[in-house]
C-alpha cells in the first residue's frame, strides 16, 4: 500500500486511523468470518462498490474496518480502521481487544496513521517535502513507516508516549 495513498485517508479528518498490514495476505472469507465473529457486520454491498466495509456501531462505540484487496483478487493485504473522534475511546479500546485476538490467528503489523502523519508534519519544514508529502526517497518512506508501527497493546497506546495530538484530544475529553 502506498504511503502517499494512505495520507489521503486521514488528512484533516475527525477520525482516528490505523492501518493493518497483513503478512502474508489472507483469504477474504476467512478474514470476514473473523470480523463477524468479533461482532462486526458488513456495511457495504461488495457487488455494487467492490469493497468490503465492516463496522461495529453501538451507543458510544463506532469503528469502520475497510478491507484492502487488489481488484479481482480474493486476498486481503490490509485493512484501514477508521474511528470517529467522538466515539473514539470506547471504540479504540474494543478495536485493540479485537486486534489482540486477531494477532493470535494472523501475522500483521499495526501502523498508526496518526503517528505517521505527525512525523510527516514535523518533517514538513524540510524544503524537500511538499504539502502533499512528496520529495521523500523510498528509503525515507520505509523509515517513517517503521517508526509508525505500534504494538497491539491498549495500555501502551493509552499512555501516548509519542504525544499524538488526536490521542490527546480523545483522552483529555475523558476528564471533562
Amino acid at each position: 500500500m502506498s504511503d502517499r495513498f494512505l495520507n489521503t485517508l486521514t488528512a484533516g479528518t475527525g477520525e482516528y486511523a490505523l492501518y493493518l498490514e497483513l503478512r502474508p495476505k489472507v483469504n477474504r472469507e476467512h478474514f470476514s468470518h473473523f470480523l463477524t465473529q468479533a461482532g462486526l457486520s458488513l456495511k457495504s454491498d461488495p457487488a455494487l462498490v467492490h469493497t468490503y466495509t465492516y463496522a461495529f456501531e453501538q451507543d458510544k462505540s463506532r469503528a469502520f474496518w475497510n478491507l484492502m484487496m487488489v481488484p479481482g483478487d480474493d486476498l486481503v493485504y490490509g485493512c484501514t480502521i477508521r474511528i470517529p473522534i467522538r466515539f473514539a475511546y470506547d471504540a479504540l479500546e474494543r478495536t485493540f481487544a479485537i486486534l489482540k485476538e486477531l494477532k493470535t490467528i494472523v501475522p500483521f503489523e499495526l501502523i498508526d496513521l496518526e503517528l505517521r502523519n505527525q512525523i510527516l508534519e514535523r518533517m514538513s519544514n524540510s524544503t524537500r517535502l511538499t504539502s502533499y508529502h512528496t520529495g521523500l526517497s523510498e528509503k525515507e518512506w520505509k523509515h517513517i513507516r517503521q517508526q509508525a508501527v505500534i504494538p497491539v497493546d491498549w495500555q501502551t497506546f493509552f499512555r501516548n508516549e509519542d504525544k499524538i495530538n488526536k490521542r490527546i484530544v480523545i483522552f483529555t475529553s475523558l476528564a471533562v
